[in-house]
């Protein structure tokens, strides 16, 4: 009791101290941060913001100190989870605090009691916030406004900035947009043009004479006959420099590593043309004389409902959407509507309209090569016979992790990895649960490993730990 008593004292009094800022440059002048991500595009209410702080340049460093400014309006403040950066971290939870302009100040990090010092580049620690409310136009900003790496108490460097200086920038996407819509009117028929926020080709538009119930629709033959990988390869060619209108296919095969055919390449020419341009056009043909016709475009209505999910009604849901373009603003529409209310329509005790709820929305897809990353030491729980890894990435992932027991060799430990457990899962927070293991034994663990796209993300903190399954380990997180 008296020596954990003494441990949080010493915690307490360490990071207390590091509230003051040296006057002279110490060991660690001169490291750099690197905040990630520095933008977010159309965040939604209720969606968790993960700030992960990166240190480059630490000579040694046993204490750290991050002190964040947000508006107490627009997102609450959820916790701060040390990184890899130095070991043990140990980080008691902050409070906020008012400061000037309305903002709550959180200030977060913590001190190492045990375990060599940080070094070099790595994750200090990853700030999560929650958005609490809808964006103003205007956007918003978390802001770090202080970080200040410790040698020790009075070994001190620290780097700081304004407000709304150095964090995240989040930003409101509005919807697309439509203007300038004109109507050329001929005998049998009408040219219908218009021109939009953004470019696309994801163009439907529907008409019906005034009277009728039914519509008739027309989309844009490019949004049935070009694919996914289509767009991607348009894409890559503008990204550099090269219009697929202009170019030959040599050169676009040089980009792409591909053998276009000429079908394909006047394909992705007509793609290039339409994704640089924000006028669109539908030409209607074969209409009859003297008629007014309604129109819907498509930023007014939705040419028509994708899936249909939890038909037997459920109160929570879950669609999942997939084959969209990375790093695409899409929007949504989603319907529910009440089961079993059929026969209380028909009484008159309720209408349609009552029984049904409409939301519209947009969400932004996150860009390609995105580094998967974790987001804090992996964390231990170990039982008896059995051991739970707990992690969090920095996005939706599959997840490995190779067990085995440790054996003497002729040279002393043997490390071979005899079983795996593998998550089931595309998740951003991970839980795998090793089984079967022997009582008062010694396993080693391998670097849990995030896989996504064919890509890997592995966490290495120094040395190799050993895991026992025991639930009480003196040594665990030691070196």
């Amino acid at each position: 009791m008296g020596n954990t008593v003494w441990k949080t004292t010493q915690l307490v009094a360490l990071v207390c101290a590091l509230l003051a800022k040296p006057a002279l440059a110490g060991t660690n002048a001169g490291f750099s941060v690197v905040v990630d991500p520095a933008e977010i595009r159309g965040p939604a209410v209720g969606e968790r913001i993960d700030l992960a702080v990166e240190i480059q340049g630490a000579v040694e460093t046993k204490h750290a100190l991050l002190v964040a400014r947000y508006d107490s309006s627009l997102f609450s403040f959820v916790e701060f989870a040390p990184g890899d950066l130095i070991e043990g971290l140990v980080a008691p939870p902050g409070i906020p605090e008012e400061v000037d302009g309305g903002l709550l100040e959180i200030q977060s990090g913590g001190t190492q009691l045990v375990g060599s010092p940080g070094v070099g580049s790595g994750l200090l620690g990853t700030l999560s916030f929650e958005l609490r409310s809808q964006l103003p136009a205007e956007g918003a900003f978390i802001s770090l406004t202080k970080i200040q790496l410790n040698a020790s108490v009075n070994d001190a460097d620290t780097l700081s900035y304004a407000v709304g200086e150095f964090g995240v920038r989040l930003m409101r996407v509005f919807a697309n947009r439509l203007f300038n819509i004109a109507v050329k009117r001929r005998h049998d028929g009408a040219i219908l043009s218009w021109q939009s926020r953004w470019p696309g080709i994801d163009d439907t538009l529907r008409y019906r004479a005034v009277g009728d119930s039914v519509w008739t629709g027309i989309t844009n033959p490019l949004r049935t006959n070009a694919t996914v990988a289509d767009i991607a390869a348009v894409q890559t060619l503008q990204a550099a420099g090269i219009e697929a209108e202009s170019a030959t296919i040599a050169v676009m095969d040089s980009v792409l590593g591909t053998d276009l055919s000429t079908e394909r390449a006047a394909l992705l020419a007509e793609l290039d043309i339409a994704l640089r341009n924000r006028s669109h056009s539908f030409s209607l043909t074969s209409l009859p004389a003297d008629t007014r016709f309604a129109v819907a475009l498509p930023d007014e209505d939705f040419s028509e409902d994708v899936a249909v999910f939890d038909g037997t009604g459920s109160l929570v849901h879950l669609a999942s959407v997939e084959d969209l373009l990375p790093g695409t603003a899409y929007k949504y529409r989603v319907t529910s509507r009440l089961v079993d209310v059929d026969d209380l329509i028909v009484q008159g005790l309720m209408t349609e309209a009552q029984a049904i709820v409409i939301k519209f929305g947009t969400f932004l897809t996150k860009k390609e090569n995105v580094p998967l990353r974790f987001l804090g030491p992996p964390k231990r729980v170990l039982s008896a016979n059995g051991a739970i890894i707990n992690f969090r990435l920095n996005q939706l992932a599959g997840a490995l992790v190779d067990y085995g027991l440790v054996r003497e060799g002729l040279e002393g430990e043997e490390v071979i990895y005899d079983w795996s457990a593998a998550s089931g899962d595309v998740l951003n927070a991970h839980s795998l649960t090793l089984v079967g293991l022997n009582a008062s034994s010694t396993y080693t663990l391998s670097h849990p490993r995030g896989i996504v796209g064919g890509r890997y993300a592995e966490h290495r903190p120094r040395g190799q730990r050993p895991v026992e399954s025991r639930s009480q380990i003196a040594h665990l997180g030691g070196r």
